[in-house]
């Protein structure tokens, strides 16, 4: 068994891997789905571990780099995905010798903080062994939309996205740069990378208007749950410029989404959006989320009071590969 750095070529291995991906990911679409994830939606190339034996990839972690804003500070930080290991080697090489070796690596090409959103198995791995520090875990806000009343905002769907709209976002989303919340980077090339070059999933790009002027940006998906046979809506992203707006935002969004989907959800996204879903009647429900850190730069230790503070977090569905 061998544990080493991605290779060109690996990809083919690795997308081969049944189950790696989630289910949505359609078996002939998995190369597409690589390529996005670990070329198009990072800030840079990926950071791949694999494992091989007798000349077949069996295991993977991954980290995408993005920057990340901690109070004044801008830091290289590095999002860990598919954490795997194939059925028939499971007895052969674990995940945390795997994820042992990204994090060498990772730290290597100067990732100095790390994230991530691992499944009940992993999480007690990287907490026991690993020493990642939880932020949070939490369930999904989610409700039956009501129309309650008229809502003072409009929202002006963004769909197909046209020049004059696209000039617009990145407008709204440069003014809303100056957050006192750790968030990755939100300008329109990121959200242009991350949703509208997604191959699978279907995203729109919306504002919420207070007559002519955008309070918020927000990025959203319809689907079809197998599971249930519900129409369920997901605010995937959302940036603001003034939190003031929260209860006036949830309520426009129930009023779009009430005749569209049976199910509206969310991710807590922050302190004001937490308070203002629970006070609006959002229960939370589903499975448990967790999410981890993990410093790898001594320098950055001091900042794991804040790291470790979900309330210091803005933290859409966007941050996680999965939505």
């Amino acid at each position: 068994m061998r544990i080493r750095s991605y290779q060109p070529g690996d990809w083919r291995g690795i997308t081969a891997m049944s189950g790696i991906y989630p289910s949505s990911v359609p078996p002939r679409g998995a190369g597409a789905y690589w390529l996005w994830s670990n070329r198009v939606w990072p800030e840079d190339r990926s950071i791949v571990t694999v494992a091989e034996h007798a000349d077949q990839l069996v295991g993977h972690y991954a980290f995408l780099p993005f920057r990340l804003h901690i109070k004044a500070q801008l830091v290289r930080g590095g999002l860990g995905v598919n954490a795997f290991v194939a059925s028939e080697a499971r007895d052969k090489v674990y995940v945390f010798q795997i994820s042992k070796q990204a994090r060498a690596h990772a730290k290597d090409m100067g990732l100095q903080v790390l994230w991530a959103f691992p499944n009940a198995n992993h999480r007690l791995i990287m907490e026991k062994v690993e020493g990642w520090h939880c932020v949070d875990v939490f369930k999904a806000f989610e409700k039956s939309p009501q129309d309650d009343g008229a809502s003072c905002l409009a929202l002006d769907s963004l769909d197909p996205l046209q020049p004059e709209q696209a000039l617009q976002l990145d407008d709204f989303l440069e003014g809303c740069a100056g957050s006192s919340l750790i968030h990755v980077s939100q300008t329109y090339a990121a959200w242009i990378n991350r949703y509208s070059r997604h191959p699978h999933n279907e995203y729109k790009f919306h504002f919420l208007r207070d007559g002519r002027e955008p309070v918020a940006a927000l990025v959203t998906k319809v689907y079809q749950d197998p599971g249930s046979g519900q129409t369920r809506g997901h605010v995937v992203d959302l940036a603001t410029r003034d939190d003031a707006w929260t209860s006036e935002i949830i309520a426009a969004l129930e009023c779009y989404f009430r005749a569209r989907v049976d199910k509206l959800s969310f991710w807590p996204m922050n302190a004001h959006f937490r308070a203002s879903l629970t006070s609006a009647g959002f229960a939370q429900e589903g499975f448990d989320t967790f999410m981890g850190i993990k410093v790898l730069d001594p320098n950055l230790e001091c900042l794991i009071p804040d790291l470790t503070s979900a309330e210091k977090w803005h933290l859409p569905m966007g941050m996680s590969d999965v939505f």
